[in-house]
Parts: C-alpha cells; sequence; structure tokens
C-alpha cells in the first residue's frame, strides 16, 4: 500500500508541477526513514514539501495559487483514501507543507525544526531521487524575530491546506475586537522595525495598524482584491460603511504573505537555491562559504549559597557574550557550572567504609547537591536564557553597562528563586498584564523586599504608591530581584498552556512598562 501510496503521490506532483501550482516535491518522514517499515497505513501522515514558485507572483497572485494548491490537495486525499483503506475522510493524509526557494535555502520550518531540510533523507517526487537532504546548512543567520515570522508565515499556509478527502474546511480565524487580528498586528509591527528601534516599539500594535494599512493602500491601486480589502480595513477603523465583523480567510492569507515580504526584503542580497537547476544551465563555480563562527564563551557559575558565583566583571562578559550568541542564533549561547566542595570528587569516589562520620555526611550533601542540580539544570538555563534574550524589553531605556548589571542581579534571583522548588514565591505586590489577563494566565505576586546575598543589592525602595505601571514605581533593582525571577518562573511553569502565543505575543508578555499591579 505505501508503494501504491508513493506512486500516486509522485504522479499528484508532476501534474501540478506541469500546472506551475509547485517547482519541486518531496517525501520525507515514516514513509522514507528505514525504508518505511514505521509507516502505519491507518493512521501515518505522509509528509510532503512542496516548494512553491512564487517568485514572480504578488500578494493576491500567491493567495489565489494556494487556494488553486488546495483544491488540488483534496484530489490527491480522496486518492489515497481509497489506496490506504483509511476510515474516516475527515482526517487529512497528506501534511502539505509549502515553501518558497527562500525558505528552503534558510532551513526555514514552521515548526522551528531546521533538521527537517538539512539532515533528514527525502525521496524527490518529481525526479525519483533519493536525497540525504533537503537543503544545505545556511550561512547566512536569519534574526529571532524574522526566523519566528517566517515560520508562522510557514505554518499558517500549511494550516491552510489541512484538509481531507471530504473536503472539510478546518482553517478558521476566531472572531476579534482588534480591526484585524491581533497577532497579524504585531508581526506586521514587528517585520517593519527598524534595525535601531528601542525594544518597546518593536511590537507596538498602534505602529503594526498604521504599517499594515499602509501597505494595503500602497496596493490597493492596481488590485482589486487589495482594494477590497482596503475598503473594509477601512470600515473596521471608523470609515462609514458595513463590513463583515472578522477578517476574510483571503485577506488574512494576503497579510500573511505581506509579513513575509517584508521579512524578505531584509535579506536582499541573499543568494536562494532554485528547486532544480535547469540541465542546459552552464555551472558556475559556488562562492566559498563563510565559515559559521563557534559559540562565543560564556559561562556562568551556581555558587554554593545558590546565588550567581564568581567575579562580577567575568559575569558581565558573560552576559554580553551569550546575548551576542543568542542574536546570531549560536548554541549553546552559554553554559552553566554548579560550584562544588572542593573535596566533592574524591569523597564519591571514597568507599563509605574509609569516611568519618562527618566525612559520609559531607558525601550525602555532595551527592544530593549533584542529584538536584542534575533535575534543575534544564529549568535554569531556560529560565537564564529568557532573560538574557528579552533583556531590552525587561529593562528599556539602559546603556549596555547598567543593562548586564540588571540582568546579572536578575539572574542571581532567578537561581536563588529556582532553588526553592516553588512556582511563585509571593509577595505583597499583585502583578498582571492586562495584555493577556484574565484570558490568558499571566497574573502573580512579588516581593519589593531587598533580597540579600547575592553580589548585586537593590537600589532604592518602591515609591509604593499603588497604582500605575511595574516599570514607572519601582527601582530596576528591585524589578531584577523580585519581579523578574517571578514572572520567569511563572513563563516556565505554564508555557504549555500558553503555547500558542505567538512569538510577538511572547516579546510583548516580558515588556515590564505593560504589566500593571496592585496591593495583594
Amino acid at each position: 500500500m505505501l508503494d501504491r501510496a508513493v506512486e500516486a503521490l509522485t504522479s499528484w506532483s508532476q501534474t501540478v508541477a506541469n500546472q506551475g501550482l509547485i517547482g519541486g516535491a518531496w517525501l520525507f518522514g515514516s514513509a522514507v526513514n528505514d525504508d518505511g517499515l514505521r509507516f502505519d497505513a491507518e493512521s501515518s501522515d505522509l509528509d510532503v514539501i512542496v516548494e512553491v514558485p512564487w517568485d514572480s507572483l504578488g500578494v493576491s497572485g500567491r493567495v489565489t495559487a494556494l487556494h488553486h494548491l488546495r483544491d488540488a490537495k483534496i484530489d490527491l486525499e480522496q486518492t489515497l483514501l481509497k489506496i490506504l483503506h483509511r476510515a474516516s475522510a475527515d482526517d487529512q493524509i497528506v501534511s502539505l507543507v509549502p515553501v518558497t526557494a527562500w525558505e528552503r535555502a534558510l532551513a526555514v520550518h514552521k515548526d522551528g525544526n531546521s533538521a527537517i531540510l538539512t539532515e533528514t533523507p527525502a525521496i524527490d517526487l518529481l525526479s525519483g531521487s533519493r536525497l540525504a537532504r533537503l537543503a544545505e546548512a545556511s550561512y547566512t543567520v536569519l534574526a529571532p524575530p524574522h526566523r519566528d515570522l517566517a515560520q508562522r508565515v510557514q505554518k499558517t499556509r500549511a494550516g491552510f491546506l489541512t484538509i481531507g478527502a471530504n473536503g472539510r474546511v478546518r482553517f478558521a480565524i476566531a472572531a476579534h475586537a482588534d480591526p484585524v487580528p491581533k497577532e497579524l498586528i504585531r508581526s506586521f509591527a514587528v517585520a517593519t522595525a527598524d534595525p535601531g528601534m528601542p525594544a518597546a516599539q518593536t511590537a507596538d500594535l498602534a505602529r503594526g495598524l498604521r504599517e499594515l494599512t499602509l501597505a494595503v493602500a500602497a496596493g490597493a491601486s492596481d488590485d482589486r482584491a487589495m482594494h477590497a480589502y482596503g475598503v473594509w480595513l477601512g470600515v473596521r477603523q471608523g470609515a462609514r460603511g458595513k463590513v463583515a465583523p472578522v477578517i476574510s480567510v483571503p485577506n488574512y492569507l494576503a497579510t500573511i504573505e505581506m509579513i513575509f515580504d517584508r521579512v524578505t526584503r531584509q535579506y536582499p542580497a541573499m543568494t536562494v537555491l532554485p528547486a532544480d537547476p535547469p540541465p542546459s544551465a552552464t555551472p558556475t563555480a559556488a562562492p566559498a562559504p563563510v565559515t559559521r563562527p563557534a559559540p562565543l564563551p560564556a559561562e556562568f557559575v551556581v555558587s554554593l549559597k545558590d546565588t550567581l558565583g564568581g567575579r562580577v566583571a567575568d559575569n558581565l562578559r558573560a552576559i554580553a557574550a551569550a546575548r551576542e550568541n543568542l542574536r546570531a542564533g549560536l548554541t549553546p549561547a552559554f553554559s552553566l557550572r554548579f560550584a562544588e566542595h572542593p573535596r566533592a570528587d574524591m569523597l564519591l569516589s571514597t568507599n563509605d567504609r574509609d569516611l568519618s562520620d562527618a566525612d559520609h555526611a559531607l558525601k550525602l550533601k555532595v551527592f544530593a547537591r549533584r542529584t538536584r542540580f542534575q533535575a534543575r539544570q534544564a529549568r535554569l538555563t531556560d529560565g537564564i536564557e529568557l532573560i538574557l534574550y528579552h533583556g531590552a524589553n525587561l529593562f528599556p531605556d539602559h546603556g549596555d553597562k547598567s543593562l548586564f548589571r540588571l540582568l546579572a542581579r536578575s539572574i542571581d534571583a532567578w537561581i536563588a528563586h529556582a532553588a526553592t522548588g516553588l512556582v511563585n514565591i509571593g509577595g505583597g505586590i499583585e502583578a498582571w498584564h492586562p495584555g493577556f489577563y484574565p484570558d490568558e494566565p499571566l497574573a502573580f505576586s512579588f516581593s519589593d523586599l531587598p533580597r540579600t546575598g547575592g553580589q548585586l543589592l537593590t537600589g532604592e525602595p518602591p515609591t509604593r504608591p499603588w497604582e500605575g505601571d511595574v516599570h514607572g514605581n519601582f527601582s530596576p533593582d528591585v524589578l531584577a530581584g523580585g519581579f523578574v525571577p517571578e514572572l520567569v518562573s511563572i513563563w516556565l511553569h505554564r508555557r504549555d498552556r500558553l503555547s500558542h502565543l505567538t512569538p510577538d505575543d511572547r516579546q510583548v508578555a516580558f515588556m515590564i512598562d505593560r504589566w500593571r499591579y496592585g496591593p495583594r
């Protein structure tokens, strides 16, 4: 049945390629790995990536092509339903992911798994050949917000193509109070942000909506679909008239493609790989690849007192290096080292019979510490990465020297927080994010009391006006020592429930000046 299914996929791919809908098609996953031994005809998906030849198409042309591709996919699903004897015509059999040549060259995958393109074997459905990978590892580094947006675009296209043999459409848009869905506004803001723009403005909703409105207006003069979109958007923003309250699917997809355009135009010098070079093409010498650098060394030490150990100057340098690694997408961005008793290795390697009672008690403490750290290391690392990645949002309007000191203070407080094993240590101040709460569980309590014992002490006490935003009414050191570790802990504890949030939503969640607070 698998062989017949692959034959059907091959025939379909050649047909839609002849129609100009795709320029390449590759099958990967359980149908290919280990010669298909793990493929289950009753339940396994057929994973297919298609390259869409959209370089000469405008936004509306791509939306139309995507609809044609979905219509063709229904025919494919109906054919495979009979071949594999599936019980339900509602569930899709083919997981179809459309990518552009730009995305394939940069190994952009909708779920963030670049290895699917750079390390996964596949079958070329147009030529029948087997490939070790779909793309070479890219030496061009996408800024993390841009890669997140490209993944979101690709995931939206794939979601639109999620359809079974009965043709039931699954792609749906939820009702929205904003003129267009908030996730689109935020994404447009990030995609159009200038490199030097302050972090607080990067995902600003007002600027994002303004940029989107200008983009739609620019395309409306010679595009009927974009003109209709502009009329609808104008009414949604207060112009006279009556329109549907929810954005249409074509307009949603058009916005996604405009976001994609705004991201790709920031990498104009990049050369992409065609699906297959024409047979008559004259081979040219490939440019010498730029060697991808190793991550800069950055190490943080967890002291025996569960604080940030080491010299202050060394920690500030480690913060600077780790942030550069995160910007470049280099892993690991930093390492953690746990301080131990100087006799730890000797005690653990010595037979209990050869130890005094005091040394045996110390051996048990050393063993317990190592065991605890092994269990806590992943959580500690995730929290430190959040602090470093969102540093400019957590402490806006600070120069590097001041920012790095506050990040060191935050890491110190996070290490102490994680050592307690509690999700929310709490305190007398209740904090909530009005952009999410109560729909999303982003609320917690924190303490405004200085925490001593760390290498960086708090500054001025809060003014306690009991109204307003967190950022404006607490000193940065108090926020670093009390607010930040609680936010990180809550986020890590609830991240499964928050997994549906977009990258833009995550940026906004860590913008400290968006939070509000009051007495608990």
